[in-house]
């Protein structure tokens, strides 16, 4: 069953997930698929292992990706459309902020591997931007070093290793559409579910004073309870 396939293809990737309740990885696959997020689609949404502080086991949950953030930004009420992207060093790019609100980007070709801006932003169907967002790349590298723990998921390697990192493109854009999502998405009542449940495993993921015998036991990196993070009224667009 597609099911079946979809945990197979992330156990592969993610050992700590066989430890999971089977019936844990069907209800967040079926969470996914309500809000029309596609497991088959690189950077849209990842089965992510966690442990339950609570239950003290290895729990998992649907944690879109870039792309993910996207698809749940472009649902917003009112929005026409919606733009992200990487900023390269050589490439023109200016912010201006007030009245007359505006995001200029002109890459450079061919493109510079080093990348020195990531951006989002999005134009309402009256005619208005929503936002925009705008992370340096040393703020998206300070944010990773604040949020992941070295060699836990798919950006493991994005903590130590920065914009040197395989993933760090992907992580940086995933960074800048949530913040976009937190500040200015008009999102459903279950997007703002997925987004709460991302910066809640975000707070969880700090680095902290690990516990060896709990490690021991979950196979897991341990850090004591954090306070949770909660959306509660995202902004609506506005002109």
């Amino acid at each position: 069953s597609r099911f079946a396939l979809i945990a197979y293809s992330h156990i592969r990737k993610s050992p700590d997930l066989i430890k999971c309740d089977p019936m844990n990885i069907v209800a967040e696959v079926s969470k996914a698929a309500e809000l029309g997020l596609d497991f088959s689609i690189p950077n849209e949404v990842s089965l992510v292992p966690f442990k339950d502080y609570k239950s003290q086991t290895v729990r998992c949950s649907a944690i879109p990706g870039y792309k993910g953030y996207a698809k749940l930004a472009r649902q917003s009420e009112g929005l026409k459309s919606l733009n992200y992207n990487v900023v390269r060093e050589g490439d023109e790019f200016s912010v201006e902020l007030g009245s007359n609100t505006r995001v200029e980007h002109k890459p450079k070709f061919p493109g510079s591997p080093n990348v020195t801006y990531f951006y989002a932003l999005g134009i309402a169907k009256t005619g208005g931007i929503i936002g925009p967002v705008v992370m340096s790349a040393e703020e998206v590298e300070k944010h990773a070093k604040r949020y992941i723990k070295a060699g836990f998921g798919p950006f493991g390697t994005v903590k130590d290793q920065g914009r040197n990192a395989e993933h760090f493109i992907p992580y940086g854009l995933k960074t800048v559409l949530l913040q976009w999502c937190k500040r200015h998405g008009d999102l459903s009542s279950r997007g703002i579910a997925v987004l709460n449940n991302d910066l809640k495993h975000m707070e969880e993921e700090k680095e902290r004073p690990q516990l060896p015998d709990v490690n021991a036991e979950l196979g897991l990196t341990d850090a004591p309870e954090p306070e949770e993070v909660i959306v509660t009224s995202p902004a609506r667009p506005t002109a």
